[in-house]
């Protein structure tokens, strides 16, 4: 779950389920998560959102439904939901008040799912 990552490295949204969405969020991916250094995204995920580096090609990027996949932060671009979504910012300044980021058991299983299709290419 991008929300409930306190991660120096954000996650990435993936890009073999591009559409595919749990609660509402899109799937995301992070190495970090498992202490694992990412030389997948910079490579091969050409269109991360971490790996735009301006606005515009920041914001250029959709989805097939026409919606962002991706958030402008001022200085970097993410995906769109750790800026913007509702339930990330609850989380966000849930964190903030109690100086800890909580995640779920699922939310933590499906990014190490994603985290091990991601290594085995």
């Amino acid at each position: 779950d991008p929300c409930s990552c306190d991660l120096k490295d954000k996650p990435k949204v993936t890009m073999y389920l591009p559409e595919a969405t749990f609660g509402g969020k899109s799937l995301y991916y992070s190495y970090e998560t498992c202490d694992g250094e990412d030389h997948f995204t910079k490579k091969y995920n050409l269109k991360a959102c971490q790996n735009q580096k301006t606005k515009d090609s920041c914001m250029e990027l959709k989805l097939k439904t026409g919606a962002n996949k991706c958030g402008w932060s001022g200085s970097a671009c993410f995906g769109w939901e750790i800026l913007s979504h509702p339930l990330c910012k609850k989380a966000i300044e849930g964190a903030a008040k109690s100086g800890t980021v909580a995640a779920s058991n699922f939310a933590a299983a499906a990014l190490v799912a994603i985290f091990v299709a991601h290594s085995s290419l």
